[in-house]
């Protein structure tokens, strides 16, 4: 919302999306407004909580509004993010990341390294969220892990499938890829559970144990941090994913743009020029 919580109808569209949606958990950027004025959202819409990182002059701000019913904690912030801890030690428990890109490109490498940071319990499910400012490109993950990108393509003529990997370390260095076509077309969503999957089956057959899987799929990242079932065929192809991920002593998930994910993406559809496997 970029005129600020402190515009009175940027407030009233902040709270008719609450009443639709039913949140329990509202994370905004750019508040541009001060405390006092955030207590007033947070009665008006009628939440319980509330963590702010206060505005930097004239701009920035963001807020982290919750209803008591969710077992939150917060475990850290800056100016760049929020990071909060979910039904912290249960069996249940997650981690959420709110998070505000650096708006000045001379200056993004800042916001990112501060990402990577967080990266310490790689073995806690993980979602980050909010507005990355085109922090898209491919970024290294820490020392000591490698990046597992996927995607996967479908290729309406020939009734077939692609799906690219490729794995790289800390330095950017490809330490192994590869490009498959199955005889099979799959729905989007279908191919994508199919490309991380073989993901992880191939990063594990070369020896990897810690890693971080990242691929353009939202809904997929989302679905393996949130470890819902679901009851069909796409759910089938998750829980296989779900499977290859016990293969590995610690991973993590990420989500990128497609801008971020060019290699994999660029494999997957090189799929359709050959006949099986190319690694």
């Amino acid at each position: 919302m970029r005129r600020g919580l402190g515009n009175l109808r940027t407030g009233k569209e902040l709270g008719d999306i609450i009443r639709a949606k039913d949140p329990s958990v509202v994370f905004i950027a750019e508040t541009l407004t001060d405390e006092a004025r955030l207590d007033r959202v947070l009665q008006n819409i009628d939440f319980d909580k509330k963590w702010v990182v206060p505005k930097e002059g004239r701009g920035g701000g963001f807020a982290l509004f919750w209803k008591a019913s969710i077992n939150l904690t917060v475990e850290d912030s800056s100016k760049y993010y929020i990071d909060v801890c979910i039904d912290k030690n249960t069996e249940q428990e997650w981690r959420f990341t709110d998070f505000y890109g650096e708006p000045e490109t001379t200056t993004r490498s800042e916001a990112w390294d501060s990402l990577c940071r967080l990266n310490r319990h790689p073995n806690t499910p993980w979602l980050g969220a909010g507005d990355f400012n085109e922090l898209v490109h491919w970024q290294p993950p820490q020392a000591d892990v490698v990046k597992i990108n996927f995607d996967g393509a479908n290729f309406s003529e020939t009734n077939t499938s692609g799906i690219g990997v490729v794995v790289r370390d800390s330095a950017g260095n490809v330490l192994a890829s590869m490009s498959q076509q199955l005889c099979q077309a799959y729905s989007a969503e279908e191919i994508e559970r199919v490309a991380a999957c073989k993901a992880l089956q191939f990063a594990s057959d070369i020896g990897i144990r810690v890693a971080v899987l990242e691929g353009d799929s939202q809904i997929l990242i989302k679905r393996l941090v949130e470890s819902v079932e679901v009851l069909s065929y796409s759910g089938a192809l998750l829980n296989d994913v779900r499977r290859c991920s016990s293969f590995y002593n610690q991973l993590c998930y990420s989500h990128v743009k497609r801008e971020g994910n060019k290699v994999a993406h660029s494999l997957a559809k090189y799929a359709k020029h050959i006949s099986d496997y190319v690694v």
